[in-house]
Protein backbone atom coordinates (compact mmCIF):
# COMPACT_ATOMS: atom_id res chain seq x y z
CA UNK A 1 0.00 0.00 0.00
CA UNK A 2 1.25 3.47 -0.85
CA UNK A 3 1.56 6.04 1.92
CA UNK A 4 -0.82 9.01 1.63
CA UNK A 5 2.04 11.52 1.59
CA UNK A 6 3.81 9.65 -1.22
CA UNK A 7 0.59 9.39 -3.18
CA UNK A 8 -0.11 13.10 -2.70
CA UNK A 9 3.40 13.98 -3.88
CA UNK A 10 2.93 11.87 -6.98
CA UNK A 11 -0.46 13.42 -7.74
CA UNK A 12 0.92 16.92 -7.18
CA UNK A 13 3.80 16.32 -9.60
CA UNK A 14 1.50 14.98 -12.30
CA UNK A 15 -1.02 17.80 -11.97
CA UNK A 16 1.79 20.35 -12.09
CA UNK A 17 3.25 18.71 -15.16
CA UNK A 18 -0.12 18.51 -16.91
CA UNK A 19 -0.75 22.23 -16.41
CA UNK A 20 2.73 23.60 -17.09
CA UNK A 21 3.75 21.63 -20.19
CA UNK A 22 0.95 22.85 -22.52
CA UNK A 23 1.49 26.45 -21.45
CA UNK A 24 5.23 26.18 -21.98
CA UNK A 25 4.70 24.68 -25.42
CA UNK A 26 2.22 27.42 -26.26
CA UNK A 27 4.71 30.06 -25.09
CA UNK A 28 7.43 28.64 -27.35
CA UNK A 29 5.06 28.69 -30.33
CA UNK A 30 4.03 32.28 -29.63
CA UNK A 31 7.67 33.30 -29.29
CA UNK A 32 8.59 31.70 -32.60
CA UNK A 33 5.68 33.33 -34.43
CA UNK A 34 5.76 36.66 -32.57
CA UNK A 35 5.91 38.77 -35.77
CA UNK A 36 2.61 37.46 -37.07
CA UNK A 37 -0.30 39.76 -36.24
CA UNK A 38 -2.77 36.92 -35.67
CA UNK A 39 -0.65 35.59 -32.80
CA UNK A 40 -1.14 38.72 -30.70
CA UNK A 41 -4.81 39.21 -31.48
CA UNK A 42 -5.96 35.65 -30.77
CA UNK A 43 -3.33 33.59 -29.02
CA UNK A 44 -2.01 36.16 -26.59
CA UNK A 45 -5.24 36.24 -24.53
CA UNK A 46 -5.20 32.45 -24.40
CA UNK A 47 -1.66 32.54 -23.03
CA UNK A 48 -2.81 34.97 -20.37
CA UNK A 49 -5.72 32.70 -19.40
CA UNK A 50 -3.44 29.65 -19.31
CA UNK A 51 -1.00 31.50 -17.10
CA UNK A 52 -3.77 32.49 -14.67
CA UNK A 53 -5.08 28.92 -14.56
CA UNK A 54 -1.54 27.62 -13.89
CA UNK A 55 -1.04 30.06 -11.04
CA UNK A 56 -4.38 29.07 -9.54
CA UNK A 57 -3.76 25.33 -9.86
CA UNK A 58 -0.28 25.56 -8.39
CA UNK A 59 -1.54 27.73 -5.54
CA UNK A 60 -4.23 25.15 -4.72
CA UNK A 61 -1.64 22.37 -4.85
CA UNK A 62 0.62 24.24 -2.43
CA UNK A 63 -2.29 24.87 -0.04
CA UNK A 64 -3.33 21.21 -0.15
CA UNK A 65 0.26 20.05 0.33
CA UNK A 66 0.69 22.32 3.37
CA UNK A 67 -2.68 21.28 4.79
CA UNK A 68 -1.81 17.60 4.53
CA UNK A 69 1.53 18.12 6.31
CA UNK A 70 -0.16 19.60 9.39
Amino acid sequence: MIEPSTLMTLITKWISLLTIVPTTTFLVIITLLRHHLFIWSVFSPRLLYDFCINVLVLLVLVIVKVAIKF
